[in-house]
């Protein structure tokens, strides 16, 4: 295939993605309403769409043979029909069902959990390569193969179909369904409990990738470690309450957008500096806060029985007069644990130099320079190119 061809070939993709994103955009009004109706969830859901969209055409037009660009796509298409059914599942059982409330129970029935959390649990089996760690992982995919049919037949031949997950469950008769709701809901049952043990494993490939990996893949997992950690923090921002969800849906949409960065290796070792910045900076507010509390608060509780305004000045002068202080002295420890490499650069340069020298050659230069290289850096393979010299 020729330049011009592979271009155009870019170029129609490019489009085709165009398309799809539109018409995904397109459905998402139609099934749950424009954003400006008072719907605060379908911006939410837009979003959840059409990011891993955006990101799947982003990478199948830069990295085309990694397939992970093919798992962002069906990680969209899979919450667009999620979204889609659950508008219609949790407005109550239909009193005359037609066909696509059947089709929507269905799929709600069956299909919903796993078109939604599988992508991104296979994600973590095949990033940053596309390819599973080696065949004894290939497992998690077989998982999907035979789950998604299986869940699938099931819930199109059940005696009734509903929503387990309502607050009060319904369910509907299935004019088709042969299958006893019993050994229905426990084929569901063992489905999703399997579906933790997918989980547990993703974990488990990822962490065994990361220790096996040299030090650019080592960066890549990062990216995505730190956006699953977001993600983290965000379902127990659900669990507890403390906002709406907010938290929960940034580190969703983050997880597309920093495999996108780690694969396409878009800045890629900026990775160090920014877990290096977020940690420090929690680790300041804390600090600060606890300070500002303790003086502001206990201390004239403690004194005086009663809180002041003097007290509440006091703690703010004193929180402002150590920010600087506290905030260079936790970055400096931090960048200790989580960005050695500029932590250490200087002492690098400075030994690099100090070994330069005492070489009188021009191999003990190169040997000095791998040397240094292999230490700082860790490359998986190195190599050094010397021109030979005449006669």
């Amino acid at each position: 295939m020729t330049k011009s061809t592979r271009r155009r070939v870019d170029v129609v993709g490019v489009w085709v993605w165009a398309v799809m994103l539109a018409l995904v955009a397109l459905g998402l009004v139609l099934t749950v309403g424009p954003p400006g109706e008072g719907n605060s969830e379908t911006a939410s859901l837009m979003l959840i769409v059409l990011v891993p969209t955006v990101m799947g055409a982003l990478l199948r037009t830069k990295v085309p043979d990694n397939p992970i660009w093919l798992v962002f796509i069906l990680a969209g298409l899979g919450a667009l029909l999620a979204g889609s059914a659950s508008t219609v599942v949790e407005s109550g059982p239909p009193i005359e069902p037609g066909f696509w409330d059947y089709a929507a129970v269905w799929f709600s029935l069956g299909l919903s959990s796993l078109s939604f959390f599988y992508p991104y649990l296979l994600l973590l089996y095949l990033f940053p390569t596309g390819r599973f760690l080696n065949r004894r992982w290939r497992w998690a995919g077989w998982f999907g193969l035979v789950a998604g049919p299986m869940l699938a037949l099931t819930a199109a031949f059940q005696t009734h179909i509903g929503d387990p997950f309502a607050d009060e469950p319904w369910s509907i008769s299935n004019p088709i369904g042969f299958i006893p709701a019993t050994v229905g809901d426990w084929i569901f049952g063992i489905t999703i409990n399997s579906l933790y043990i997918v989980a547990l494993g993703s974990v488990v490939a990822i962490a065994v990738r990361f220790r096996r990996a040299a030090a650019d893949e080592r960066a890549q997992i990062k990216w995505l470690v730190y956006a699953g950690a977001l993600f983290v923090v965000g379902f127990f921002d659900i669990v507890f309450e403390f906002t709406s969800g907010f938290i929960a849906i940034a580190g969703l949409l983050a997880i597309p957008v920093a495999i996108t960065i780690a694969i396409t290796r878009y800045r890629l070792f900026e990775i160090d500096r920014i877990i290096s910045r977020t940690v420090s900076y929690l680790i300041v507010v804390g600090l600060l806060a606890l300070v500002f509390v303790v003086g502001a608060v206990w201390l004239p509780t403690r004194v005086f029985g009663q809180q002041s305004s003097l007290f509440v000045a006091g703690s703010t002068l004193a929180v402002a007069a150590i920010f600087n202080p506290v905030r260079k002295r936790v970055q400096r420890f931090v960048d200790r644990r989580f960005n050695r490499s500029a932590y250490k650069a200087k002492d690098v340069a400075a030994r690099f130099a100090g070994e330069l020298q005492q070489t009188l050659t021009v191999e003990e230069l190169a040997d000095v320079w791998a040397g240094t290289v292999e230490t700082s850096l860790q490359p998986r393979s190195m190599g050094v190119w010397l021109r030979a010299g005449e006669g």
